[in-house]
C-alpha cells in the first residue's frame, strides 16, 4: 500500500527539480484543512496532516480570490465552477478528470464555495457598472 501522501510527494519532487525552495509553494494543515500554514521547510509528510500547493489567486480589481489548478483537486473531491454565461456557480465533483481539465481551461474553478460566491458577487456588481 502506498503512502497516504505519495501523489503529493511526487508533485513536491517535481517542484524541487525546478526550484531551490520548493516548500515555498506548499502548505500544511493539522486540523483536516480548516486552517492552512505555509511550510517553512521540506514537508514532514505526516499521515495525520494534510498538504497542498499554495492556492493561486485571481485579482478582480481589489478583490483577491484563490483559484485552483486541476492537480490540486483530488478524485471525487467537490469543486465549484464560476460560469460566465449566465453568471452562476455550478457545484461539481471530480469523477471525470477530463471534465475537470475542461472546466479549468474555460472557467474559474474553486475548492471553497465562499471563494466562488465572493467572485460571483463581485462580477455581478462589476457587470452592473
Amino acid at each position: 500500500m502506498a503512502h497516504k501522501h505519495a501523489h503529493l510527494m511526487m508533485q513536491y519532487a517535481h517542484d524541487a527539480a525546478e526550484h531551490d525552495t520548493p516548500w515555498g509553494k506548499w502548505q500544511f494543515s493539522t486540523n483536516n484543512g480548516e486552517t492552512w500554514e505555509d511550510c517553512a521547510g521540506t514537508p514532514a509528510w505526516d499521515i495525520n496532516s494534510e498538504y497542498r500547493h499554495k492556492p493561486k489567486k485571481t485579482v478582480f480589481e481589489r478583490l483577491v480570490v484563490p483559484t485552483t489548478d486541476a492537480d490540486e483537486i483530488e478524485l471525487h473531491q467537490d469543486y465549484y465552477v464560476l460560469s460566465n454565461n449566465p453568471y452562476e456557480i455550478w457545484s461539481c465533483c471530480n469523477h471525470n478528470p477530463a471534465m475537470l481539465r475542461t472546466h479549468i481551461q474555460k472557467y474559474h474553478v474553486y475548492t471553497d464555495m465562499t471563494d466562488a460566491e465572493n467572485a460571483l458577487a463581485f462580477l455581478k456588481h462589476f457587470i452592473k457598472k
